[in-house]
Formats: C-alpha cells, structure tokens, sequence
C-alpha cells in the first residue's frame, strides 16, 4: 500500500507540478480497493509522514516536491504578469484577465506565490502595486 500510495503521489506531481500535491481524498479514493478497514487510511498516512512524505492540511506530497508551473501554464502566467503591469492602478477585471481555465490555473499559481493579490471576487492586483499604494497612504 505504501508503494502504491507513493507513486500516485509521485504521478500527481508529474501530471500537475503546479499544485501543492495530492488531496487525501484523491488518494484514498484510488487506494479503497487495497484497503482492508478504512482506519488503515490514517495509518498509511501516518506511515508515508514518517519518512518521505508531507502532510500539509488535506494534501500529501514528497517532501522534495516544489511547485513548478508547467509549460501551458509559464506562458499564461507570462500574459498575467504583462497585464497586471500594463495598468498597475487599473488592472483588468477578472474576467478579462483569466478567459480560460488554463489563465485561471496560471492565476491561481500566482497568488498562491503572493505576486499578485486577489482584492475581491472581480480584481487581482500585482502585489508590489499593492504596496507601493499601501505605503503612499501610510505617508
């Protein structure tokens, strides 16, 4: 099971470098054929987080796993950053910003990373244009 559960970890990081890792329910869902009582589930966790592995909220990854934005999404995240700098103080709205779920998946990388900062449900902002505004205030 260890075995089994380390390679779907390791195929998630391949299919999906952005992401944090696995979700333990993805996990689980794909181990529930291979295990006996569901209680094992937090003993196989518990067992990978002893050794290679990472807990961290309801996801799991290698411990040397770092999230990289693969090739479809290091260009989309190439036009996010040029808009959001095109017009620092009137940024896009979020709806011009990110058409597509592959602008979307670069955004959220993004934020994740702290560049840009999601302002409201309709506005990003680039995160130094934040504080540059945010110390202009403060003075």
């Amino acid at each position: 099971m260890r075995r089994r559960a380390g390679e779907a970890i390791d195929a998630n990081h391949h299919t999906h470098p952005e992401e944090p890792g696995l979700s333990l329910s993805d996990l689980r869902m794909g181990l529930d054929g291979g295990l006996p009582f569901a209680d094992l589930f937090e003993f196989l966790i518990g067992d990978l987080c002893s050794s290679e592995f990472v807990k961290v909220g309801n996801t799991i990854r290698r411990a040397t796993h770092r999230r990289a934005l693969p090739p479809p999404l290091l260009a989309a995240a190439t036009k996010l950053r040029a808009a959001l700098a095109a017009k620092p103080f009137d940024p896009p709205s979020l709806r011009q910003l990110v058409p597509d779920s592959v602008s979307q998946r670069a955004l959220r990388f993004l934020i994740d990373a702290g560049e840009p900062v999601e302002l409201n449900r309709e506005l990003v902002m680039a995160a130094e244009t934040l504080k540059g505004m945010t110390e202009v205030i403060h003075q």
